[in-house]
């Protein structure tokens, strides 16, 4: 089972996980400008977008770098905005129609909307063994 965190609606990426500094990133695409590895547009479209946003947006070449100087240090999460798979909604599915039968609010519609999916980049290992019976 994959560890995760789903939320209904759409996540700003820049609220997602601790991200490099505004002023590191400028740095880092100046950087990758001078060293001609992004162009003056990409540059100037770039500039004021989260580390998420501009990995989405990076070349192959240039992610190499970010990830090497930021994915290690901060531990950028993976993030997706999508429908819930088949599992999740498995997942799910008891635990609000618990919610329902508990408060009475009617919930089991929202298993139909877009969720942002927040994940681990790396697999997560059990630090703790895991006491069994």
């Amino acid at each position: 089972m994959e560890v995760g965190i789903d939320i209904r609606g759409k996540i700003s990426l820049n609220k997602i996980g601790l991200q490099p500094d505004k002023f590191e990133m400028l740095n880092f695409l100046k950087a990758l400008y001078i060293e001609e590895l992004i162009g003056n547009d990409e540059f100037e479209n770039l500039k004021n977008k989260s580390y998420i946003e501009i990995m989405v947006s990076l070349n192959e070449k240039a992610k190499i770098f970010a990830k090497k100087l930021y994915e290690e240090k901060f531990g950028i999460p993976k993030v997706e905005y999508r429908d819930l798979n088949e599992d999740e909604i498995k997942e799910l599915l008891p635990i609000l129609e618990e919610y329902e039968r508990e408060t009475g609010n009617k919930c089991l519609q929202f298993l139909n909307e877009k969720f942002t999916i927040i994940a681990p980049h790396k697999k997560i290992t059990t630090l703790l063994p895991v006491i069994e019976g």
